[in-house]
């Protein structure tokens, strides 16, 4: 069974793994338990489990379109990004890449995680107390 392929503006072709949905509802089935003991309803509970897991999913793909549009500005040529069970990763085929090239493509989706991760504390200190947002941030595990 060949996996979707979505296409998003000049990103090379996004593969999707059916195990990518099994990732999505397996984030989603572990964040319920701590997100239900915030006292918010069921339904909301429900549906911030299942956002957070596809958050996660995009921030894999926010991760690896790092890679792949900082592999193509050092002349690299990107086949395909690819969305799995175990997150994802960026096909790419580089002739001839300085070695600066590669370090910064293995450093450029560590860095969009950091953004991200950073536009989510921000967007937690916006929330009003006892809301779902804040509940999230204060029952989320790390």
């Amino acid at each position: 069974m060949r996996s979707p392929t979505l296409r998003l503006g000049a990103l090379p072709p996004i593969r999707v793994s059916p195990g990518t949905l099994v990732t999505v509802l397996l984030l989603a089935v572990l964040m319920y338990p701590a997100l239900s003991r915030g006292g918010a309803e069921q339904g909301v509970v429900v549906l911030l489990s299942i956002a957070i897991g596809l958050f996660m999913i995009v921030s894999v793909l926010v991760h690896e379109a790092a890679h792949a549009v900082t592999a193509r500005a050092f002349g690299a040529t990107v086949d395909h990004i690819a969305l799995t069970l175990w997150g994802g990763h960026t096909q790419y085929r580089a002739r001839q890449m300085p070695a600066l090239g590669s370090v910064l493509v293995s450093l450029s989706g560590p860095f969009a995680n950091g953004v991200l991760a950073a536009l989510a504390a921000g967007a937690t200190q916006l929330a009003e107390p006892g809301s779902s947002l804040a509940v999230s941030s204060r029952s989320a595990p790390g």
